[in-house]
């Protein structure tokens, strides 16, 4: 985001250097950018028809401005630092919309902070990581080749609670398919 009305700040939240923008006054609306994206992704083209609302636009940690990271990066911990952020504004509640890794992460706000998100719009994310693709996924985080010095997330770790149920659609019936 980049026009005059832009305030863009860094705060310690948790122990990171976390930065992020404002821009209005009206109701919060949380925007997420996703895995390797930055504030930056929230161009003024793309947030014109969202004027009615205050946004608020962070880096996640490990990402753009934002602190470098020195651990894994884990969707749950970059919620805590979405809801210290939200309580550091004094924001009790708001809507949010986050594409892929900032899905996630809003899904992880709003189960671990009950009545912090009134709505959500998830794009292109992912309540699961079926067990075929965790593999795939630490490789990738071992795989990434970023230069040091840099604040990009290098290294992503997902992990599943055993509890985590499935969210596969149910099998069709064999009555179903011959009728």
């Amino acid at each position: 985001m980049t026009g005059e009305e832009s305030t863009g700040r860094t705060e310690l939240l948790n122990g990171f250097q976390i930065y992020f923008e404002l821009r209005g006054s009206r109701e919060p609306l949380l925007l997420l950018h996703g895995f390797s994206g930055s504030s930056q992704n929230w161009t003024d083209a793309a947030t014109k028809a969202l004027e009615g609302f205050q946004l608020i636009v962070p880096d996640l940690r490990g990402h753009g401005r934002s602190g470098i990271l020195t651990a894994p990066f884990r969707h749950q911990d970059a919620a805590s630092d979405v809801a210290a952020l939200l309580e550091h504004l004094g924001i009790s509640s708001c809507k949010g919309l986050g594409i892929s890794g900032g899905g996630n992460i809003l899904l992880h706000v709003a189960t671990r902070r009950p009545g912090l998100m009134t709505a959500m719009v998830l794009v292109s994310s992912t309540p699961y990581f079926p067990a075929q693709a965790r593999p795939i996924m630490r490789r990738y985080a071992d795989d990434l080749s970023v230069p040091s010095g840099t604040s990009c997330a290098r290294l992503i770790r997902t992990e599943t609670p055993k509890s985590m149920p499935s969210f596969r659609a149910p099998k069709p019936s064999r009555k179903a398919m011959t009728t």
